[in-house]
Parts: C-alpha cells; structure tokens; sequence
C-alpha cells in the first residue's frame, strides 16, 4: 500500500474489525547513512483480549533533513488456528 489515503483507509478498516489499541514497541534503532532500521514488536487488543503481537520493521529516509517512513512490514507471532 502507498501513499496517506490507502494507509487511512487500511488502519480505519482494521479498527472497524473491533480492535481497540496498537501497541508498536521500538527495540533497536540501526544507522546506516541516509537510512534507519527500526525493529520492535506490536501488540493489537480488542476490548476484552490480546488478538495478535508480532515483529515490525521500518526502512526510514532521510530526505534534506527529515526522516520519513520508506518501508514498514510486520509478522504475527501468534499460530494460525487449527483447521
């Protein structure tokens, strides 16, 4: 997904799904010239439970002295549920 619109619409769908919170947790920060690595965790919660908690990782850029997000991922921790 790119661009301000297709990430508002991301995050104002998953939070109609029920979820209440987010919870990205920075652990390490990398420098690497004009680029920084973020790596964390998350946690999401709904109003009565923990419903996923992964690993993230952000690309930052700077660009003429600003960092902005280059690229985000992240993986749940949690198993999928038997079929």
């Amino acid at each position: 997904m790119s661009g301000s619109d297709s990430i508002a619409e991301f995050w104002h769908a998953f939070f109609e799904l029920g979820i209440t919170e987010a919870r990205p947790v920075t652990l390490e920060v990398i420098p690497m010239g004009e680029y920084a690595l973020e790596v964390g965790e998350y946690s999401v919660f709904s109003v009565d439970d923990l419903v996923d908690r992964g690993k993230i990782m952000v690309l930052w850029k700077n660009e003429d002295g600003v960092w902005k997000m280059h690229r985000d991922t992240w993986n749940s921790s949690v198993p999928l549920p038997e079929p």
